[in-house]
């Protein structure tokens, strides 16, 4: 080759790269930053291409992740596809199917496929646009993204062993901290615990309640709801998530696991207070030890404001004679205190009842009064 050809020659080469260099300064590609404390493989297909040659370019795209630690976590390639001229937002599945190749699958592949994040972190995100010709780089672009420690819920109510006594408890929790940026929502699970069970066993059992959907850190436990038994026991778990259905924080998005028991209530019968009025000065006859006769009359609780007793029959009760608690003279009477018992409505109640009795034949009138 003489001096003229080779001079052509470089004029050709160099004219070809300077082109080259043109058409990939006229090709961009722009990833969309993931929201704060977020970042999993599809976020590497999130993007914008802007290709303002003339030209439709075969492209493929070449994404990774690396840790500023641990170095590349990631790194996946797309299918090639045609880049036409214009501006081009890329769909997933225009590009699939796409291959990842994961660097210490342990901490970091499990991490991804189980909680859709990485660890907390420092992570470099970068996509290459290239060419399907000579794999060369038409276009890149990295982004910066740190992933900080999330805590996972804090359970507040019911508190852990407690005993409750209502059946609609408000059950109540604490968000993830610190709160993400992106839409948290929650599960709660609320499991039976069968005899000599551990919470922790026990949350495995079929859920007695379950929810997940719920966008508050809060839930009232409404009588609609499958009712909670008295003296049962029970476990209850949430976990926060995000608008995918992807665990946020620690402990992949669960809290610890309460558990809390329902009070059996105490039935407490109250006996009917009766109270005995002298009323109208009703007169008995009565031989002791067992035998009273006469118009009985009585009342129920307390007298009204007005300071009247209303007076009521004692009509079919059944009223017998237990015992005399304490005979002794006063004023040259015998006074009399007698316990009786008396049916009234199939409920029974005792009461002490004062009897004067004067100093006459063993069958003699005597007047009722409060004691």
């Amino acid at each position: 080759m003489n001096a003229g050809s080779k001079l052509k020659y470089l004029i050709s080469v160099v004219f070809i790269l300077t082109l080259n260099r043109m058409s990939e300064s006229q090709v961009t590609v722009q990833l969309q930053q993931p929201p704060p404390d977020k970042l999993s493989e599809e976020y590497l297909w999130k993007l914008t291409i802007i290709n303002s040659t003339q030209n439709t370019l075969k492209v493929y795209l070449n994404g990774t992740v690396t840790e500023s630690v641990d170095g590349k976590i990631l790194d996946a390639k797309s299918k090639g596809f045609d880049l036409p001229p214009g501006v081009k937002l890329i769909q997933r599945s225009e590009i699939e199917p796409t291959e990842a190749t994961y660097f210490q699958k342990e901490k970091y592949e499990e991490a991804f496929k189980k909680t859709g994040n990485p660890p907390a972190g420092n992570y470099t995100v970068c996509i290459y646009l290239k060419s399907q010709d000579n794999n060369q780089t038409v276009s890149e672009h990295c982004i910066i993204q740190v992933i900080g420690n999330i805590s996972s819920p804090m359970l507040i109510f019911p508190s852990n062993n407690s005993s409750i006594k209502i059946k609609t408890p408000t059950f109540s929790w604490s968000p993830p901290a610190p709160f993400p940026a992106y839409q948290v929502k929650y599960k709660i699970k609320i499991v039976e615990i069968l005899g000599n069970q551990s919470p922790t066993a026990a949350i495995n059992n079929p859920a007695f309640y379950f929810n997940d959907n719920l966008v508050s850190t809060n839930l009232l436990y409404l009588l609609t709801y499958p009712v909670l038994s008295e003296g049962q026991k029970y476990a209850w778990q949430v976990t926060a998530i995000d608008a995918n259905g992807k665990p946020i924080g620690s402990n992949n998005g669960k809290s610890e696991i309460f558990s809390f028991k329902v009070e059996k209530k105490e039935v407490k019968v109250e006996k009917e207070k009766i109270v005995f009025e002298q009323i109208a000065d009703p007169k008995l006859l009565f031989s002791l030890p067992s035998t009273i006769t006469g118009n009985l009359r009585y009342m129920f609780g307390k007298p009204p404001k007005s300071g009247q007793f209303a007076a009521y029959p004692l009509k079919n009760a059944n009223i017998r004679l237990v015992g005399v608690l304490k005979i002794y003279d006063y004023a040259q009477k015998n006074f009399i205190i007698l316990m009786m018992e008396i049916f009234h409505f199939n409920t029974p109640y005792i009461n002490q009842v004062r009897f004067w009795q004067f100093q006459k034949p063993t069958i003699t009138e005597i007047s009722l009064s409060i004691l």
